[in-house]
């Protein structure tokens, strides 16, 4: 009998564990749907990462061409890079009333027609994101609820691949994950 109860109670627990887990996983959008929101702002998004890039490699520039070689780490190159992107994004989506671009819970994003939350991030070769894997991250990517975030939105991560000096872009990336793997 006492074993009976123990597998019961942990039947209910394992059940337990899939309904919160299901409870939140959302429903994310088909590729299909994901390029029929993008494909009006796909340019945008791309000459602002680009364009925030670009900026960078003018502080490198003017700073060499005063004289001042500066190192800087590639944390601080993905941070001045980052602020580039978002100044960018802010500018180019100014005037757009389905999109907004601001902080959502310490996560700078763009989200468009209230369907999809793109978030701007350094690429690596094997297509993860440099970053810390926080709760927060694990969770982005594997698309549940997040608190601060907008519900029933699609995450994304639009990014960069820089060459091995920092000199270029080798690529830019829209990327989905779901459940911690690339869609």
């Amino acid at each position: 009998m006492e074993y009976f109860l123990f597998v019961l109670q942990m039947l209910f627990t394992f059940g337990c564990i899939i309904l919160k887990i299901e409870e939140d996983m959302r429903k994310i959008l088909t590729r299909e749907e994901t390029e029929s929101v993008l494909e009006p702002h796909y340019n945008k998004i791309v000459d602002a990462i680009s364009d925030g890039f670009n900026d960078y490699l003018k502080v490198v520039a003017n700073l060499n061409a005063e004289g001042k070689q500066v190192l800087f780490k590639k944390g601080t190159t993905a941070g001045m890079i980052h602020d580039f992107i978002k100044a960018r994004i802010k500018i180019a989506f100014a005037e757009d009333g389905n999109i907004e671009t601001k902080e959502f819970n310490r996560i700078f994003g763009v989200h468009i027609e209230s369907k999809i939350l793109i978030r701007f991030k350094k690429i690596n070769n094997d297509f993860t994101t440099s970053n810390i894997q926080t709760k927060q991250t694990i969770n982005f990517e594997k698309q549940y609820e997040i608190e601060g975030l907008p519900e029933k939105s699609t995450y994304l991560y639009a990014g960069y691949l820089p060459d091995a000096t920092w000199t270029s872009i080798k690529n830019i990336y829209l990327l989905c994950k779901h459940g911690g793997a690339l869609l």
